[in-house]
């Protein structure tokens, strides 16, 4: 329940929606649905490790750190160095070959 909490919470602070987490967590190789992170913050649904790991991975912190609260994941945060900013969203990788393949006639 406390990781379930400190997933909300980061999320929040990181002004990201229940959809861009899911986008970033399926650009890391983790497919997920809003609806999935919705349930897994409502603790409604199991959260295993490997969810645990790529979401920790989206919001930028350890895994051990969402799961001693939110207090120790913004200490953990705060210690990482920053990162570049993407000048355009992220999008995942069979987005963009869709985009890019030729329209049939």
């Amino acid at each position: 329940m406390l990781a379930a909490r400190t997933i909300e919470i980061l999320r929040t602070e990181r002004g990201l929606g229940q959809r861009q987490l899911a986008v970033w967590r399926t650009a890391l190789g983790r497919p997920m649905s809003n609806t999935m992170v919705s349930r897994i913050e409502l603790a409604k649904r199991r959260c295993d490790i490997d969810d645990l790991v790529a979401i920790a991975a989206a919001l930028q912190v350890s895994p051990a750190a969402l799961l001693q609260g939110p207090g120790a994941a913004r200490a953990a945060h705060a210690a990482l160095p920053t990162l570049p900013t993407r000048s355009r969203p992220l999008v995942p990788i069979h987005a963009r070959a869709r985009a890019r393949a030729p329209q049939a006639a």
